[in-house]
């Protein structure tokens, strides 16, 4: 081979370096100062804390891969509506990228910060992130983490797991400016579990409308598979009884039936027993409630079934109490609550001052009446 294609080798292999992202051997616990920037992007003007402004969910990659899969080079140029925008690197000297320094100082604009990284070998990591204002992230095309609205930049404040494969991982960082500073800080930690779970829960129970009960998990697939070799799961109706009354193995899924053949409406503690890759055990409890809500209306369109009971002998403080109570109801619901004495037959729709005849049906012969001097 000559030398001059010894040159046009060495050339090709320069300029790819140059124009392609440069990828970074992962090091955990240090802050990643170094990135590709796009922006600013203008987005509309909105004050809103449940949703992003307006033009963020706008993929403004899509012509160079997407969000999904962005291929990123320096000096790649994006049309972006009547502005032409180009991908730069940009080094911040310390733990935070200055984003009104590196990109804009305008408000209401946007900008994507993008990042590989290589790991010697696949696992679960946690990223720590902290902006000013809101965005977005995906891990090589899957969105892990998504913030609306304003807020100041704190490092370490998410801690979020992600799964990185062996070899490049694509890290994209989309962040919204809403005013004043803007900027953000990124560094990925080792995974621990005990230190996750002190500041975001792996589980939850969400109790549907139909009254079945869902065990649901906060982070992606790839973590759920890497975490976890198994997941006992038993269910008590307290604290204290010894056997449950349903038990079962986590399936790994996101969201996950609780079946509790039982619908009637009742409290549940949920006791996770897990055990981990790294050989350690991870036990939780969570308590909830399942089963059919059944409502009871007190009052409605002015009107209501109940009546209020006082002993037919009662004191001058219970009568009182029972007139006082009315007035608040009425006052709630102007609707006329009628008090009645203890003389008439038990129903299902009282509302009881003090200790008399219906009281001592409804509590049993086993309740010790209290002494006539006490009216609480």
């Amino acid at each position: 081979m000559s030398n001059k294609k010894y040159l046009v080798i060495l050339l090709i292999a320069v300029l790819s370096n140059f124009l392609f992202a440069q990828q970074e051997k992962l090091k955990t616990s240090e802050w990643i100062n170094s990135w590709y920037l796009l922006g600013p992007i203008q987005l509309e003007e909105g004050s809103s804390t449940v949703s992003h402004l307006g033009g963020f969910e706008t993929d403004y990659l899509s012509k160079q891969g997407g969000e999904t899969n962005p291929e990123v080079k320096i000096g790649q140029a994006e049309k972006i509506g009547s502005t032409t925008l180009s991908w730069f690197e940009y080094t911040s000297p310390d733990s935070t990228v200055n984003l009104d320094k590196a990109v804009s100082k305008r408000s209401f604009v946007v900008a994507y910060a993008y990042k590989e990284l290589v790991a010697e070998k696949e696992g679960t990591y946690i990223l720590s992130l902290g902006t000013n204002d809101g965005g977005r992230l995906w891990i090589n095309g899957a969105e892990v983490w998504d913030y609306p609205g304003a807020r100041g930049l704190k490092p370490d404040e998410d801690l979020i797991p992600i799964f990185l494969k062996k070899g490049k991982n694509k890290i994209l960082l989309k962040v919204e400016e809403r005013g004043n500073n803007w900027g953000f800080a990124v560094r990925i930690l080792p995974f621990n579990i005990d230190t996750f779970t002190r500041r975001g829960k792996l589980f939850k129970v969400v109790t549907l409308p139909s009254g079945v009960s869902e065990l649901r998990f906060s982070l992606t697939d790839q973590v759920i598979e890497n975490l976890f070799t198994s997941v006992d799961l038993d269910i008590y109706t307290d604290d204290i009884s010894k056997e449950p009354v349903w038990s079962g193995e986590w399936t790994k899924k996101e969201k996950m039936k609780l079946d509790i053949k039982d619908n009637d409406y009742d409290h549940y503690i949920l006791k996770i027993d897990a055990h981990r890759k790294d050989g350690k055990e991870w036990k939780h409890e969570i308590p909830f409630s399942s089963g059919e809500r059944i409502d009871y209306p007190l009052f409605y369109d002015k009107k209501t079934d109940y009546k209020i009971i006082v002993g037919e002998n009662a004191s001058e403080s219970e009568r009182w109490a029972a007139s006082e109570l009315q007035k608040c109801l009425q006052e709630i619901s102007d609707t006329d609550f009628k008090i009645e004495n203890d003389n008439t037959e038990l129903t299902d729709k009282e509302i009881i001052v003090g200790y008399n005849k219906h009281s001592k049906q409804l509590l049993g012969d086993a309740f010790n009446s209290p002494d006539s001097l006490d009216e609480s």
